[in-house]
């Protein structure tokens, strides 16, 4: 493959991508190995000359102007994502009409907890955020409210309906769909989902990860004993995934046809989607565009860890999307 220079696009504030923690730092640093030239662009006043256009911002919904920014380049990658909102790709989504009985798990619809959006607020929006999220206790006070069952459960409709940020690592689960807070079925940042969670058979949790960049793939097993699992790099959880990780059929996996289609219809180049498997059936939790992972430095000697020769290996996958 002839030489490259790289553009990736990122928020202004996100500061330089080679300095980013993000994956894509590391895939980077495969490529300027080889010999590509990598350059960050944050100002979209600026004419940045480059071969590929990557898309990466860590925003559940791209705005419009990034993403014509980027297709002004001769090969764009992400570059016809706009939104991985999770009720776009779903399969578990309740209504207070569901006729379900299980559990139920409270998420916001944006990425990660809605946190990414509420970092770029600005002015009145901003404020009103902080507004809703105000504790109930110090509310009830501000409004002056009387002291009885009525107005709480006032407080605590107008509470959940106006809710904006969840705590990622702290979904809420509840026992049956009766639990959830009648607000959050009126707030059009919430979903209510089916919680579907895949054990062992000591009854810890597992998260799979699926990476892809092109036609290159790579995947991850996370086992943990909290309800959400996210990757700690810690103790047991260590153990667990290093253990994992040494398979050697780990990397060859097919992939689930639901993973397939939720990429392609999200129009994804790049990124990554946690999913595990419940009584039989690939369900999926979540789909990133921007993953952050562990680092793969610049130059350093390598040390054969199973996710370094992961990041490898899907770095190769841009030859596929400048040979289409």
């Amino acid at each position: 493959m002839t030489l490259k220079r790289i553009a990736i696009l990122g928020l202004p504030d996100e500061g330089s991508v080679l300095e980013s923690g993000y994956l894509i730092q590391s895939i980077s640093n495969f490529w300027r190995e080889e010999g590509h030239e990598v350059v960050g662009i944050t100002d979209l006043k600026k004419n940045v000359s480059a071969d590929i256009a990557i898309v990466h911002l860590d925003q559940t919904k791209v705005p419009t102007k990034y993403l014509d920014y980027a297709n002004r380049y001769p090969i764009v990658i992400n570059g016809r994502c706009g939104s991985i909102r999770k009720d776009i790709f779903s399969h578990a989504l309740l209504s207070p009409e569901s006729d379900y009985t299980g559990r139920v798990i409270v998420k916001t619809k944006d990425n990660f907890g809605g946190y990414p959006e509420k970092n770029r607020r600005r002015g009145w929006q901003k404020l009103r955020h902080k507004i809703s999220r105000v504790p109930y206790h110090a509310r009830k006070q501000i409004l002056k409210l009387q002291s009885n069952t009525d107005s709480s459960n006032k407080l605590k409709r107008h509470y959940w309906k106006h809710l904006e940020t969840l705590n990622p690592l702290h979904y809420p689960i509840l026992e049956n769909i009766e639990q959830v807070p009648e607000g959050a079925w009126d707030n059009p940042n919430l979903i209510i989902e089916k919680y579907q969670p895949e054990t062992d058979t000591e009854g810890r949790n597992i998260l799979r990860n699926w990476y892809f960049f092109g036609n290159r793939n790579g995947h991850e097993i996370h086992v943990s004993r909290t309800p959400i699992v996210k990757y700690v790099g810690t103790g047991e959880q260590q153990e667990l995934y290093e253990e994992n990780m040494k398979d050697p059929e780990l990397q060859q996996r097919s992939i689930p046809r639901v993973l397939v289609e939720a990429r392609k219809a999200l129009n994804l180049d790049y990124g990554r989607i946690d999913w595990a498997v419940h009584e039989g059936k690939t369900v999926i939790y979540d789909i990133n565009k921007t993953p952050f992972a562990d680092y793969v430095p610049f130059g350093a000697q390598k040390t054969g860890s199973p996710f370094e020769a992961l990041t490898f290996n899907i770095s190769k996958g841009l030859c596929s999307l400048i040979d289409t």
